[in-house]
């Protein structure tokens, strides 16, 4: 991977069409996009990055960074890469990192889509009692096999899991077993808890997907709703039977959703 200079380490893939931005949740790596990498890339440049303290990006600063903190660093990544716009997708805590670049760099986003994710404010998004519980015994983890499995099950639905072949488990554990610094955590959950778009999406004046996956255990569906009503003209796609794990348990669905969007986009069409 490349290192920016703010610390940061990413990679672009892709040698063509309109930049891609894509912004992971919390206490993940860049790579966790790799089911959508491939299929975007064929199109786009595409641009993945760890954050501060995961991966091979450096060290947390002490204190960690709020969430607008998060997307000036995201901001100084694109002039880095010379690119002038790019459209922003975001899961998890990563939307709304997206949302606050949006919100800071309006003429430099294209377009926006949001994966599992919120607009913050009191009490929201609270963590349900079983995300929580999970987070907790994450933290307590001996061994990676019990910290892979612990996030699995956050991630996804328990029927689906259970159609998972033995190969498959194996590979889902490879991707989630790695441990996230406490201070990273803590970082992160603290942004989290502080983050507050509400007042201000009613400005934004751009495309805007919203994926919303239906069993979602981390973050609640309904965050989701909100979101759509406070951005004008956004819409608003549901996956019945999908998990907070949406862009692994329905690759092939994300994956055309946010295809569509970005030639429609960049199509002028929308």
């Amino acid at each position: 991977m490349n290192k920016a200079k703010s610390g940061i380490a990413y990679q672009i893939y892709g040698d063509e069409g309109t930049p891609v931005v894509l912004i992971m949740g919390l206490g993940m790596l860049g790579s966790v996009w790799g089911c959508q990498i491939p299929v975007l890339s064929k199109k786009h440049r595409v641009l993945i990055f760890d954050h501060l303290g995961i991966g091979e990006s450096d060290p947390l600063p002490r204190g960690g960074k709020s969430m607008a903190e998060m997307a000036i660093d995201v901001g100084r990544l694109l002039e880095e890469v010379g690119w002038e716009s790019a459209h922003v997708i975001g899961i998890s805590m990563g939307g709304m990192i997206a949302q606050h670049v949006t919100l800071m760099y309006p003429h430099r986003v294209r377009s926006l889509s949001l994966l599992a994710t919120s607009a913050g404010g009191v009490l929201s998004p609270a963590p349900t009692t079983h995300s929580f519980m999970f987070w907790l015994k994450t933290l307590g983890c001996k061994s990676n096999e019990q910290r892979a499995q612990l996030v699995k099950e956050l991630l996804f639905p328990k029927s689906y899991l259970k159609t998972l072949s033995k190969e498959q488990h194996e590979h889902l554990s490879q991707i989630y077993q790695r441990k996230i610094p406490k201070n990273v955590v803590s970082a992160h959950v603290k942004a989290v808890i502080a983050h507050n778009t509400k007042p201000s999406l009613h400005l934004l004046q751009l495309p805007v997907l919203i994926l919303r996956p239906d069993c979602d255990y981390l973050v609640a569906p309904s965050e989701n709703d909100v979101l759509h009503r406070l951005i004008k003209g956004s819409r608003l796609v549901s996956f019945p039977n999908a998990g907070h794990g949406i862009l692994r348990q329905c690759t092939d669905e994300v994956n055309k959703e946010l295809l569509a969007h970005l030639v429609a986009v960049d199509a002028k069409q929308i």
